[in-house]
């Protein structure tokens, strides 16, 4: 196998994968088409987590806004945090923790930093 130099272009493995994770990102956004609604309620959800929490996963949303329990659609979280973070309201730190909801099965789940609380 050769190493590739500055010359070789592009390397089409990580041109390939970066198409993945787009690809990936859409299905997630995708995911919240029609269900407006359901998605209005989780991302006012995460709001008001990341303004009383430092750091926090989607799970602990669900636990600190228990009549969230009741929005049938919550496969969108992943859509409705993302969003939160494009909002500013939110970043990933990279971390990960068991999930808490028996629906998670202890995947594990992302740790958020909250950046709303302290904000007036």
């Amino acid at each position: 196998m050769t190493q590739r130099t500055l010359f070789d272009g592009p390397d089409p493995a990580a041109f390939n994968a970066e198409r993945a994770k787009d690809a990936a990102a859409a299905g997630i956004d995708r995911s919240a088409e029609g269900r407006e609604d359901a998605f209005a309620k989780l991302l006012e959800g995460v709001r008001k987590t990341a303004a009383v929490t430092d750091h926090f996963t989607s799970d602990a949303v669900f636990k600190a806004h228990p009549e969230l329990d009741n929005v049938r659609e919550h496969r969108i979280m992943g859509a409705v945090m993302r969003v939160a973070a494009k909002n500013g309201w939110i970043e990933k730190t990279g971390t990960y923790l068991p999930g808490d909801r028996v629906v998670a099965h202890r995947r594990p789940m992302l740790v958020w930093r909250s950046k709303l609380k302290g904000v007036a």
